[in-house]
């Protein structure tokens, strides 16, 4: 049986996602793991090369080349001045790297007509992941086991309060988050299956990763959806909107939000104050290299003395500062704020004639997650870019749409 260069696609971008989570972390990773996946990106953006995608990746081919004359070069040759090993290379480059995913994910997307049928299977893999990873986490909290083959993280446990602490726990945690809640809401089947993939996601949040600010983005993010939803019955849209603001100010939900986030605060306050600090250094370092930043070939992490006190400065922690004192104003500009622009101008003339539809829900919901963690959790932090270029590819193949639908209404004319 022939296989068509569209099925290849789908393989393998789903075998791109099976790496990169270790195949649901019942796999150690290993170096080799990391080298498969950029050969396995590789090959995938080859082929998307070749097969027809109607003009739709016009946008996307000129953002790579900017990415690699501005990112990918400029770091390849930090790398060899300062002495990098190949392994630490490779660590930090596969952050770039994974960007030329987003043409084989839009190629896909095109020939399918269609972001579900990526998508969810994107949401089925990452629920599957996470359930195994709370599974594994109960076990830990209640009964001081890990239930995984081996020690996945290969670091010491941490806890937030009584419950142990494990970061990074999945690229696609947040998407699939908002994906599956507006599934549930404009999907056509299987809204039941989408809510508990919400439910394991979002609860994998709360339980496992417990990111204040990304609980609070996912959050916020589906509740703004779930009100353009209501917004085609007012009534109970304010009424909502009115109870939620009564039993905030009354159940001190608002102050409580506030107090998480306060350098008082007896358990959290520590983290604060680190971050408050972090921004500070990250201005200085600013100042120091404006242009090309400190370099992504440097440790995520410097030890910073200040006031007396040390503490340990990790780029990743304050946002779109971070990542300019890391790779500059430049890299930054080309790498997220570009595409972030043109995907707000997406989004905006989409809006006109699509607003109820599950693409716009989706778009609007993941824009404002984009939106409101890159204060603190940037999207394209090396941890977390993988994601990045199928938020990407999303847009681009929406845009792509509305323009050829324009195209056809001219044409009836």
């Amino acid at each position: 049986m022939k296989i068509s260069k569209t099925q290849l696609i789908y393989l393998g971008l789903i075998l791109c996602i099976l790496l990169q989570n270790s195949f649901f972390h019942l796999i150690n990773p290993s170096s080799t793991m990391t080298l498969l996946l950029l050969l396995d990106i590789a090959v995938l953006f080859l082929l998307s090369l070749t097969t027809r995608a109607y003009g739709a990746g016009k946008y996307l081919n000129k953002y790579l080349l900017m990415v690699i004359i501005v990112v990918i070069i400029p770091q390849t040759i930090y790398a060899i001045t300062l002495g990098e090993t190949v392994n630490g290379y490779i660590d930090v480059i596969r952050g770039p790297f994974s960007l030329f995913l987003a043409l084989p994910v839009l190629v896909l997307m095109v020939r399918k007509n269609s972001i579900e049928y990526l998508l969810d299977k994107v949401a089925f893999l990452t629920t599957i992941s996470l359930a195994i990873l709370l599974a594994n986490s109960f076990a830990l909290n209640n009964m001081g086991v890990s239930l995984l083959p081996f020690d996945y993280f290969q670091m010491p446990l941490i806890k937030r309060g009584d419950w142990v602490r494990i970061l990074l726990i999945s690229d696609f945690l947040s998407f699939t988050s908002i994906y599956s809640f507006c599934k549930v809401l404009k999907g056509k089947k299987n809204r039941g299956l989408f809510l508990f993939s919400f439910i394991i996601c979002f609860l994998s949040e709360i339980y496992i990763e417990q990111s204040r600010v990304m609980i609070m983005a996912i959050a916020a993010s589906c509740l703004i959806v779930f009100s353009q939803t209501l917004k085609r019955n007012k009534i109970w849209f304010y009424f909502l909107a009115i109870i939620f603001v009564i039993i905030g100010l009354f159940g001190d939900w608002f102050s409580s939000v506030f107090e998480i986030f306060s350098v008082e605060n007896e358990g959290l306050g520590v983290s604060t104050l680190t971050r408050i600090n972090e921004i500070s250094y990250a201005i200085q370092l600013i100042k120091e290299h404006p242009f090309m930043g400190t370099g992504m070939v440097h440790d995520y992490y410097f030890i910073v003395y200040t006031n007396g006190f040390s503490y340990e400065y990790n780029h990743t922690d304050i946002g779109i500062l971070g990542c300019i004192s890391y790779i500059g104003l430049i890299g930054t500009i080309v790498y997220f704020v570009a595409p972030y622009i043109r995907c707000l101008k997406t989004i905006k003339f989409y809006s006109n004639k699509n607003n109820d539809s599950l693409e716009y829900s989706f778009m609007l919901g993941i824009l404002i997650y984009v939106t409101i963690t890159a204060l603190t959790i940037l999207i394209i932090d090396n941890a977390r870019i993988f994601v990045w270029p199928f938020i990407l590819a999303v847009f681009e193949f929406c845009r792509y749409q509305y323009v050829k639908n324009q195209v056809n209404v001219e044409g009836m004319k």
